[in-house]
């Protein structure tokens, strides 16, 4: 598979309403989005009287997908969200250290484009560091951020390798 087919794939993965589970799905109720629609879309709110609610996307990759762009060398810059006690050192390899506490500056050093193509991942699905740095980076007007939701857990699992980031 050459790498147009390859990065076809991903894009394919990113915007799936089935086969490969990386979706961009409302994060409020799990329903699929069309691509075209991927930024906001509208529901009804059950907790308030039925009114249509405007709720913004937040785009996922699955494993496959992110190990398709990383294979097909996308230009993308990988950010892993651990810090502290949680960061043990492992990386996707590629990947860079930044969380949600990190200052502006730092922000700017790791990812100076502000259209630059971004993933965030952390310690799998119950771990809220990624998810909080995406929406740190979307509130600086970082626009391509993707959330990678498995984490370093679902790359191993998946037969991945990973790197020991550098002290």
């Amino acid at each position: 598979m050459n790498s147009i087919s390859i990065l076809a794939l991903a894009m394919c993965c990113i915007f799936a309403f089935g086969g490969l589970s990386a979706v961009a799905g409302c994060s409020a109720c799990g329903d699929p989005v069309a691509p075209e629609k991927a930024k906001a879309t509208m529901h009804a709110d059950k907790a308030d009287t039925g009114k249509a609610v405007a709720r913004e996307k937040e785009a996922v990759l699955n494993t496959e997908a992110l190990s398709a762009l990383i294979k097909a060398k996308t230009a993308l810059t990988l950010l892993d969200a651990r810090s502290g006690k949680y960061d043990d050192g492992k990386r996707i390899p590629g990947a860079k250290s930044l969380n949600a506490g990190s200052s502006d500056e730092d922000i700017a050093k790791v990812v100076p484009e502000k259209g630059a193509l971004v993933v965030t991942y952390c310690a799998g699905p119950k771990c809220k560091a990624s998810h909080e740095l995406a929406e740190r980076l979307r509130k600086a007007g970082y626009g391509n951020v993707i959330e990678y939701p498995q984490g370093i857990p679902g790359w191993i699992e998946a037969g991945n390798a990973v790197e020991q980031a550098s002290k």
